[in-house]
């Protein structure tokens, strides 16, 4: 959404003069309340229901900016009655404007956050979730963790064994070098000392 309003067709036809000037008043005056400009929405690829909440929330956080803006439009900011001030009625018709856009805005995105809760519930209603009695556990009774793990876990489990596998056999090789070394070092010191005596 610009920051500068639409041009007014009705201010510059009583004296032939450009509307600039207007314009950029208007613009000044209201610098303050433009709203921000709407966060990038992601459409929905697949029927995913994380995309759908997460498409959902960006839809939530754009309603509440619009909302914040149109309670920025509705305050009486500048609003000086007859009181020896000059009344700017093209201000309050921008104002107008603005604010209808800005409503029209939140009614569409009401509409799509309605589409996006129904979408969720009808692919949770899919899904088969246990039921209450069987998510409480009781006192004396076995919970069951017994879970359905891929092919990719299994596969990754086997590595990781045979990992490990191959560096404790690599570290009981080590240790053996070591040993021999230690032997080796020890003769030889013992036998240096047999010379000098």
């Amino acid at each position: 959404m610009a920051t500068t309003g639409p041009t007014i067709p009705s201010a510059p036809s009583q004296h032939g003069q450009h509307h600039y000037p207007v314009q950029r008043e208007i613009s000044g005056a209201y610098s303050m309340m433009s709203p921000a400009p709407a966060p990038q929405m992601m459409s929905p690829t697949k029927d995913n229901i994380v995309n759908i909440c997460r498409f959902g929330q960006e839809i939530v956080h754009d309603i509440l900016s619009r909302a914040q803006d149109v309670f920025n439009l509705l305050q009486s900011r500048n609003m000086q009655l007859p009181n020896n001030v000059t009344f700017h009625g093209n201000q309050y018709t921008e104002r107008k404007g603005k604010l209808g856009e800005q409503l029209q805005q939140i009614g569409m995105n009401f509409k799509r956050l309605r589409h996006c809760y129904s979408k969720v519930n009808e692919t949770c209603d899919q899904i088969e979730m246990p039921s209450e009695q069987e998510l409480i556990p009781y006192v004396g009774k076995e919970v069951e963790r017994s879970q359905n793990y891929s092919d990719v876990y299994h596969y990754v489990v086997d590595q990781h064994r045979d990992m490990v596998e191959q560096v404790r056999l690599k570290n009981q090789q080590l240790k053996e070098v070591i040993d021999s070394m230690r032997s080796i070092i020890w003769e030889i010191n013992t036998m240096i000392t047999m010379r000098k005596t």
